[in-house]
């Protein structure tokens, strides 16, 4: 009987410490950062929104965008308008081939709005290229005063021959801090705790 007790006792403690660590996990998650998802059901933009912002003498592609500037420090690039009625990031994925004598350069991608000084740091990635195959992937942050719309650019102020391929352009959806698993393992575990105590107290009960 006492070695009945005895492992009894000891799943008790066992499932305690399960049940609090589960807890411990939801308190953990509720007290993080809102954890997001790209959602690529619908992109916010597609390659062919993009228009030129100069004249570069090449032409735009259904599948790329081609780079060409020969003067130093002049701005060359494309740009389309994005609505920002929601506060959810912007995830922004593509890649460029460069050149050994381009690598250094650098390519601006910003959110900007004159009309409603919308022009921050914050809203703004500088991407220094290195030789051969750059895979880039970043958010950009829309920020909690932002206007209704602006335009997402992506542009250099160097000299470049190069293009951007496989570009893909989603917004990034808050998912709930703690999951229905997380919860579901508390309530089990708490469910399991009290059985097992519920059970002891019986055995107590019957031995008096």
């Amino acid at each position: 009987m006492e070695t009945k007790k005895a492992k009894l006792k000891w799943i008790i403690i066992v499932e305690l410490i399960v049940f609090y660590f589960s807890l411990l996990n939801v308190i953990s998650h509720a007290r993080g950062p809102v954890p997001y998802q790209i959602d690529t059901s619908q992109p916010v933009v597609r390659i062919e929104d993009f228009v030129p912002m100069a004249e570069m003498g090449v032409d735009a592609t259904e599948t790329a965008l081609p780079f060409y500037n020969a003067v130093e420090g002049s701005a060359v690039g494309y740009q389309t308008e994005v609505s920002l009625q929601s506060v959810n990031p912007i995830n922004i994925q593509f890649q460029i081939e460069c050149p050994p004598e381009q690598s250094g350069t650098t390519l601006y991608v910003d959110l900007y709005n004159f009309e409603a000084s919308y022009d921050n740091p914050e809203q703004e990635k500088q991407i220094v290229l290195q030789e051969g195959l750059n895979q880039i992937q970043f958010d950009l942050n829309k920020g909690e005063q932002a206007p209704g719309t602006a335009y997402l650019r992506l542009f250099t102020l160097n000299v470049v021959d190069y293009q951007i391929e496989q570009l893909q352009i989603y917004e990034k959806m808050a998912l709930p801090k703690v999951s229905t698993p997380m919860w579901v393992a508390v309530v089990v575990m708490g469910i399991v705790l009290l059985g097992t105590i519920g059970y002891k107290m019986v055995k107590l009960k019957e031995e008096v």
